[in-house]
């Protein structure tokens, strides 16, 4: 009867704790996705590859990017990318908002939706650009026990998908409010 009394509460026990590990495990991700972002803003491939695990693989927005495999590849590729941005001057804003997050066996599977904002020289006198895509984005922790992307996938879809994306609790949500053309007169001002 002790045993069964014990065995009990230990799977009361569990069953009370897995909240606060899925929130743990949140606040992680989400972190994750903070370091993303500001990666991606200030341009900075060997910060933002890092986050990739050794052997991440990467299948990209771009139609004429091929498959990226391992922080080399994608180190290669991002770094392409960023340096045509910085060549002409232009900055980079990259917003996400996750909509479904699956934990299973130590992996973390996000799905949702991303907004790039692409500013050119203010000297060109050229409009912001966005575009959004969505993206699923898989975890698992390295042997330091750091969470790292291995697998990232996206591709192209409509604007109002990212701007009408709810937020759901616990899960990254970027705020985001486009440039009222107004704004953009009296900034120029």
């Amino acid at each position: 009867m002790r045993i069964l009394a014990l065995m009990l509460t230990l799977v009361l026990a569990l069953v009370l704790a897995l909240p606060a590990l899925a929130a743990d495990i949140n606040e992680e991700i989400n972190r994750v996705y903070g370091h993303i972002s500001q990666a991606y803003n200030d341009l900075d491939t060997e910060r933002l590859v890092q986050f990739y695990s050794s052997g991440a693989c990467v299948i990209s927005a771009s139609k004429e990017e091929g498959l990226l495999s391992g922080r080399d590849q994608i180190a290669k590729g991002f770094g392409h990318w960023f340096k045509k941005i910085k060549k002409r001057g232009a900055e980079l804003k990259v917003h996400y908002r996750v909509v479904n997050r699956l934990v299973s066996d130590g992996t973390v599977t996000d799905a949702g939706y991303y907004l790039v904002v692409y500013t050119p020289d203010r000297s060109t006198e050229q409009p912001a650009s966005e575009f959004v895509g969505k993206f699923i984005m898989s975890f698992q922790r390295d042997d330091t026990n750091q969470w790292r992307i291995i697998s990232d996938s996206a591709n192209r879809t409509k604007v109002n998908r990212f701007l009408d994306a709810e937020r759901k609790q616990g899960l990254f949500y970027e705020e985001y409010r486009p440039a009222d053309p107004q704004d953009k007169e009296s900034r120029s001002r």
